[in-house]
This record gives structure tokens, C-alpha cells and sequence, in this order.
């Protein structure tokens, strides 16, 4: 975010320098006062309005080929009214395919990481356990337990149409 900030602000002086120079190299436009801060601030909104729109093509763009986008999340904000009509991908979840393992002495059980980001926010890594026959997932936490041959005893299984994309992901994509 800080970056952000910093970019922010250097595109604003680059626009006041830019309509200063214009206005001294040709004198007889002669422009009003208020181009200064109109292009300041013009130019700073475009910018930001660009990096909102175009952060999960830049982030997609720059993951690792092991790392599959399985989900995006469109936003909408009222104080960007224009978000209703054009929303934006603010985060996506992603499977991490160079985590995938299969559990030893299961049939069709696999664990990989879901990976979550967001803009501005720390990245997420949750890990999940796959059941490929049975096309559902579980997550890892502290309340599952494992059999002494590493068999899930309590896993809470879900074939939600949500994990739909994540479980098709690990289980059809051969590493």
C-alpha cells in the first residue's frame, strides 16, 4: 500500500510539472488557475482507478505456472458508483498444484494448499484435503485428527458448488 501511495503521489507532481511546462512553453493559451489542481487530481484518479481494475491481470499474470486461479471475487463500493456498473476482482483463490500430495494408504485422498489473496491484505494459505472419488474437500485445521496410518477421522467434508472449481483443480490436473 505504500507504494501505492508513493505512485499516487509522484503521478500528481508529474502531472503539475507537466501542466506547468505546458502553460510557461506556450504563454499565449493562456489557461486558468484551476488546470493545476484539476490535472492533479484528474491524473492521480486515473491512476487509481487503472490499478484497481487492472491488479488481479497483473497479479494472474505474474504467478508461478504451478499455481492455478480457481475463483475471483468481483467488488462493488459506494463510494465508487461506478463499481456497480463495472465491478472489479479485488481477490482470488488460487491452488498451489506443486503442494499436492496424496495421502499414503488412501485411496483417492489428496492434500494440496488453497492459496487466498486479496488486494492490500496479507496472502492467505490454508490447507485442504481432497477426496477425489467422492468429489469433496475438507480443511485442515487443528480440530482434525488422523488414524495411526494417517486416514482423516473427523474431516468436515463438503461438495459445495463453490469448491467445485478447487476440487477439479487438484483431483483432474495430473503433476
Amino acid at each position: 500500500m505504500f507504494y501505492h501511495l508513493m505512485a499516487v503521489l509522484i503521478i500528481g507532481v508529474t502531472a503539475l510539472l507537466m501542466v506547468y511546462a505546458i502553460k510557461y512553453t506556450f504563454k499565449s493559451w493562456n489557461l486558468p488557475g484551476y488546470i493545476y489542481p484539476m490535472a492533479i487530481g484528474v491524473s492521480m484518479l486515473g491512476y487509481n482507478v487503472w490499478a484497481e481494475y487492472s491488479w488481479y491481470s497483473r497479479t494472474a499474470a505474474a504467478l508461478p505456472a504451478h499455481i492455478k486461479v480457481v475463483r475471483t471475487y468481483s467488488h462493488a463500493f459506494p463510494l465508487q458508483p461506478w463499481t456497480y456498473l463495472l465491478p472489479y476482482t479485488n481477490r482470488f483463490a488460487a491452488v498451489d498444484l506443486s503442494s499436492k500430495r496424496p495421502l499414503p494408504k488412501s485411496e483417492g485422498l489428496t492434500k494440496a494448499s488453497l492459496i487466498l489473496a486479496k488486494r492490500f491484505e496479507p496472502t492467505i494459505e490454508v490447507a485442504f484435503l481432497y477426496d477425489c472419488q467422492k468429489r469433496q474437500a475438507a480443511e485442515i485445521d487443528n480440530a482434525l485428527r488422523f488414524t495411526e496410518e494417517g486416514l482423516p477421522v473427523n474431516a468436515a467434508w463438503s461438495s459445495d458448488a463453490s469448491l467445485t472449481p478447487m476440487i477439479e483443480a487438484v483431483c483432474d490436473t495430473k503433476t
